[in-house]
């Protein structure tokens, strides 16, 4: 069970290339490179 939970499932359920768009169309997206990017803060 603990192979299906955090961040792995997250990433399998909602790919990474669909989180990148929801945050470009909400106006969120980086101006800058920070240590934790947008795309780790929704999945957190």
């Amino acid at each position: 069970m603990s192979d299906l939970s955090g961040l792995g499932l997250l990433t399998w359920v909602y790919p990474p290339g669909l989180v990148d768009r929801v945050v470009a169309a909400c106006g969120r997206a980086e101006r800058r490179q920070r240590l934790l990017p947008a795309r780790l803060v929704v999945y957190f």
